[in-house]
């Protein structure tokens, strides 16, 4: 009986893995050429299941389970991106519900996504991989969003969460000083 529980656990596990794909962005902008930071334009993704569902921790698993099986490191920058839009994109939905404290802490994890995606950034051109031209483009768009974005939230929040905004929006200005540094 113990191992037919086992067995279903392992067997939805691995359904859900499969269900939920990552999304693929195409940017379309010619290398070289300047460009304006367009944040009302930049959409961020449906959050979907919110923190503060029972089901969460499937979730977790299984953007864990996502973190671990991506090799290529160019999936793997997109993929943190799309974590941290995520997460900020949860912080709104969990503010817009009065759930200040779980928005704050969820948007918090969301500039973790970002330094990890543009540490991954780093790490790929120090191997010699080449990345897309967007790349930096596409972090760069997204750090300027999360700042706008976060000074939203916050002004939307009480006082007792402003600090901890305060602690993720010097994060998505240390991201956007990374990320604007890179290639130089």
């Amino acid at each position: 009986m113990h191992i037919y529980r086992v067995l279903f656990i392992c067997s939805s596990m691995l359904l859900l893995l499969l269900v939920s794909g990552t999304q693929r962005v195409v940017w379309a902008l010619p290398p070289g050429e300047p460009t304006v930071i367009m944040v009302e334009h930049y959409e961020l993704p449906y959050p979907g299941i919110l923190p503060n569902h029972p089901l969460y921790p499937l979730k977790l698993v299984r953007d864990r389970m996502l973190d671990f099986l991506i090799r290529d490191p160019v999936k793997r920058i997109n993929f943190y991106v799309l974590m941290a839009d995520k997460r900020l994109n949860m912080g709104v939905y969990l503010t817009d519900e009065k759930e200040y404290v779980l928005a704050e802490e969820t948007v918090s994890k969301g500039e973790k996504y970002l330094v990890r995606a543009i540490d991954a950034l780093y790490e790929a051109t120090e191997a010699g991989r080449d990345l897309p031209p967007d790349m930096t483009d596409r972090i760069t768009v997204s750090s300027a969003k999360h700042q706008f974005v976060i000074t939203q939230i916050r002004d939307k929040s009480p006082e007792k969460v402003h600090a901890g905004y305060g602690a993720s929006l010097s994060t998505a200005a240390e991201n956007s000083k990374r990320i604007g540094e890179f290639g130089k």
